[in-house]
């Protein structure tokens, strides 16, 4: 029988995934900020994870966002909008409401000159004028690298999260703030407001550590390792590479395929 231990490269790989895992949570506890398409954003809160759910944001549903999309993504993610929802100084009063639209446009012109979509609309429009295939967004233009950016940092915040939340299927993510809420209320006495602006890797942490005070016998979950271990299991269902291949290490364990030599 196949043991862990004996798949060469496989133990790195998971610490790997261990570190990534700790270095986001240490990122969340200190607030410290990303930049993507050149813009700074926030790590996100439950109140943004849940503004996200309900205008359905392609980006935690793992489908290539529009320009506009994207922009909306980074502008809820904002230093600034914070600032807003939390009213702080003259933003309190609202004579000045519509400068936040003012500012949420301004902010999405800024991402657009950034991505520097006019020049890929004319690449676009070029492309279509001579063949009848797909255009295939280029490795190297601003939009797609700032795509990349925006899946990573989603992938990293949810790398721990509980195996039962499904952030693939829209708003059904919703159902699981009355149980958050409830947990934590019921843990730490914590008013809604905390919670609502509790970092989503600090969420997934505190509710780890309850599971674990609780209930020291259930299994630890890890969504990266775990999507790893899967994917072993799949690829010997599959017949894709043997027990064999495992051991002798000659399977890419983060391609998931045989090596070519």
């Amino acid at each position: 029988m196949l043991a862990l231990r004996d798949i060469p490269g496989l133990s790195e790989l998971l610490e790997q995934g261990r570190e990534v895992e700790t270095e986001t949570r240490e990122d969340a506890w200190l607030g410290i900020t990303r930049v993507i398409a050149g813009k700074r954003v926030r790590v996100m809160t439950v109140q943004d994870y849940t503004a996200l759910l309900q205008f359905a944001s392609p980006l935690l549903q793992r489908r290539l966002p529009t320009p506009d999309e994207l922009a909306f993504f980074l502008w809820v993610l904002s230093p600034e909008i914070e600032l807003w929802n939390e009213q702080r100084g003259w933003r309190k009063w609202g004579c000045f409401a519509r400068l936040e639209r003012w500012q949420s446009r301004r902010h999405g012109r800024a991402v657009r000159s950034v991505l520097q979509l006019k020049e890929l609309e004319e690449q676009e429009a070029q492309w279509r004028s001579k063949s009848k295939l797909p255009f295939t967004l280029p490795d190297e233009a601003p939009f797609t690298i700032a795509v990349n950016q925006a899946f990573k940092y989603v992938n990293e915040l949810f790398l721990d999260r509980p195996p039962g939340l499904k952030k693939e299927h829209g708003r059904s993510g919703l159902c699981y703030l009355t149980s958050w809420f409830d947990i934590l209320q019921s843990e730490y006495h914590m008013p809604e407001e905390a919670i609502w602006r509790m970092k989503i890797p600090v969420l997934f942490a505190r509710l780890k550590a309850i599971q674990a005070r609780h209930n020291a016998k259930v299994p630890d979950f890890h969504a990266d390792c775990d999507k790893i271990l899967q994917r072993l299991m799949q690829g010997l269902r599959e017949a894709k590479y043997t027990e064999d291949d495992l051991r002798a290490g000659r399977v890419d364990l983060v391609n998931d395929r045989l090596r070519d030599n």
